[in-house]
């Protein structure tokens, strides 16, 4: 499957909900227990955002995350995304993309 790196400086996100989610695992189309480890044995997970622009567009990302406290989201608020991948794949006769990130974090709103 084609990879292409995606230079998201300069885009604004925002994130679509309040926390990310651990990936879903499946076997043989089933749902199982357990957490989706990358290549480092980290947690995956998955957090909507919003690509803001002239057409607002939401987005899927996974990024890993080690470690116990996982940062927290408000809704509409700015979000970095570092490290971004996205892969082109069809489903079901259906074009489609898969985001990965290297990281996905909230961004401080400027104080003053």
């Amino acid at each position: 499957m084609r990879q292409i790196a995606w230079n998201t400086d300069g885009l604004v996100f925002v994130a679509a909900e309040p926390e990310a989610r651990p990936v879903a695992r499946f076997e043989n189309g089933a749902r199982i227990d357990g957490a989706v480890l990358d290549e480092q044995g980290r947690t995956l997970y998955s957090l909507k955002v919003l690509l803001v622009g002239a057409d607002a567009e939401q987005l899927t990302v996974k990024f890993p995350h080690a470690g116990d406290r996982l940062p927290t989201f408000g809704v509409l608020e700015p979000v970095a995304i570092s490290g971004a991948i996205v892969t082109p794949y069809v489903t079901n006769g259906r074009a489609a993309t898969a985001v990965r990130a290297e990281s996905v974090r909230p961004i401080a709103p400027p104080k003053g």
